[in-house]
């Protein structure tokens, strides 16, 4: 009897064509980014579809819900902010007035940002596969979170990261037409966020610190007309729009004394810490916030001690991408420390409009790989992209179990429908709430806002407080005819953002006193951010 050998199994037919187009899809940096881009929309779709808004959102279906025209001037005078992207996603609108075409906008923003940022890696690390910064980033929880958020933030990235783009080709490579690309999105992002105006001043920080000169010149030039387009703007909006940041002041005055007050160091955390947020953002649990800005610090000392040790292999792109990302951080801090000496609103003071550092840390981070030589390269970016995707993966989860956006309006008008009768007015603090909460619920009762309802005139915190309990019986009283005087009526209070802040902490107590002393609760239900009661009037 003879002896046989044994093959290995080869795929066969479909299986292995479909396992060599697989292989190709790797190999060629061009699928693969599509792939990952891909991936990032079959996760930010549904949740643009299922995810209830929240009153920012509310906000900009308010602006954009009518004409261009009054979506320009709410944008100026009202939200207080650049005027083009709520100029375009009224546009936008036009084709479909849903909520989750609406998000697509921001959505497809967050897609085109992420072929962007592999054109970027290309152009930056020859030595690394593009596959990887794109993964890194297409996961991330802020771009997730920004792929299904109304608002400018996706814009933002997008333009920044093509803003990057730009720069390196035209004052790195020295095209022509690069740097007249890089004018034409300079003005349009003007227009858009006034905070990447930050990122201009950086490019020429930059090319003054590589000593580029005749570089800094020509750039110096091309940002002077973008200067003077942007002069309608500067003349006229922005101061008026400064006067109204500066008539909602923060409650705590700026002290030079660091024991007397924190701005300092909130500003820092605020502008170089949010490098760090945008790299690593996952809250795990239970897990320290402590514990976590400490695990974000070892990481920055990790990459400054991994580039110190490979200094030899810096090149002028990884030199340009660490100055950009310094410059960039300072002016933000210098800024957020001016807003503070001036007190203006501190609402201007927050790390969603650092978002035009979120594209540079990356790249910043894997500067420092790019240093070092194969095989501990292709190691160490193996460990941090593993690492990344466990920790997004988890954040994501935390941040989007819910199936709602704080507020959970969704399921909150539901159970309102549910469990209503008529007479029984749905009292909601405060009108912010209101405003997102009337997108959904559509029952027998009237929403009354607390203390009354948005005009859309100018914005002011202190429209939004209540200030006495007699403004929640006029509001009521405004509401209902004295024929049919309500027995009950239904309180929807938010739990989540608004009742953190210090300046909602007397009209929650207002509210308290309120309930305590003239109902006796029903029922009560907590919902994701947002907590509705059924009270029994005892007397009104």
């Amino acid at each position: 009897m003879g002896t046989s050998t044994c093959r290995p199994i080869k795929p066969i037919g479909w299986f292995r064509d479909w396992i060599d187009s697989f292989t190709q899809v790797f190999q060629s940096p061009q699928k693969l980014i599509l792939s990952i881009i891909l991936i990032n929309l079959c996760i930010a779709i549904p949740l643009a579809a299922i995810l209830s808004i929240w009153f920012d959102e509310a906000y900009t279906l308010n602006t954009t819900g009518k004409t261009v025209g009054y979506a320009l001037r709410q944008a100026i005078y009202f939200e207080e902010q650049a005027p083009l992207y709520f100029v375009l996603m009224a546009l936008w609108r036009k084709l479909n007035s849903s909520i989750f075409f609406a998000r697509l906008f921001s959505t497809f923003s967050i897609s085109a940002t992420l072929y962007i940022v592999g054109l970027i890696s290309r152009k930056l690390f020859k030595q690394i596969h593009p596959g990887w910064v794109v993964a890194a980033l297409a996961l991330n929880p802020f771009m997730i979170w920004a792929a299904v958020e109304m608002r400018l933030f996706a814009l933002s990235i997008l333009l920044s990261s093509l803003l990057l783009l730009c720069f390196l080709k035209g004052y790195l490579d020295n095209s022509a037409a690069a740097r007249w690309l890089h004018l034409g999105v300079a003005v349009i992002s003007l227009y858009t966020h006034y905070f990447l105006g930050f990122s201009l001043v950086a490019y020429g920080i930059t090319l003054l610190c590589l000593r580029k000169h005749r570089e800094l010149w020509c750039y110096c030039g091309f940002m002077t007309f973008a200067g003077i387009s942007f002069l309608p703007m500067l003349s006229v909006i922005l101061i008026n729009q400064v006067s109204t940041w500066s008539g909602n002041p923060t409650t705590a005055s700026y002290s030079f004394s660091l024991l007397e007050n924190l701005s300092l160091l909130e500003n820092l955390r605020i502008s170089f810490g949010a490098a760090l947020l945008y790299l690593l953002p996952a809250q795990v649990g239970e897990f320290s916030p402590v514990a976590w800005r400490l695990l974000r610090l070892l990481f920055l000392v990790a990459l400054l001690g991994l580039s110190w040790v490979h200094r030899r292999a810096i090149r002028l792109q990884t030199m340009t991408v660490w100055i950009f990302t310094a410059a960039l951080a300072t002016l933000f801090f210098t800024a957020f420390e001016l807003f503070s000496l001036f007190g203006l609103n501190d609402s201007i003071q927050h790390f969603r409009h650092t978002t035009s550092l979120l594209v540079p840390a990356l790249f910043s981070s894997v500067a420092c790989f790019a240093l070092v030589q194969l095989p501990d390269r292709r190691r160490l970016l193996t460990a941090w992209l593993s690492s990344l995707l466990l920790l997004y993966f988890s954040s994501l989860y935390l941040t989007f179990s819910p199936l709602a956006k704080p507020g959970d309006y969704i399921r909150v008008a539901a159970y309102l429908r549910e469990q209503e009768q008529k007479n029984q007015p749905v009292l909601v603090f405060n009108p912010e709430v209101e405003m997102a909460l009337s997108h959904y619920y559509h029952g027998v009762n009237q929403l009354i806002a607390l203390p009354k309802p948005e005009a859309f005139q100018t914005y002011e915190l202190s429209s939004l407080l209540l200030k006495r309990e007699q403004e929640i019986f006029d509001a009521v009283s405004l509401a209902v005819s004295k024929a049919q005087q309500p027995e009950s009526i239904w309180l929807v209070t938010d739990t989540g953002s608004l009742k953190i802040q210090s300046d909602y902490q007397q009209s929650y107590q207002i509210l308290e006193d309120f309930v305590n002393q003239h109902t006796v609760m029903q029922s009560r239900q907590d919902f994701y951010g947002t907590t509705v009661k059924l009270l029994h009037l005892t007397d009104f």
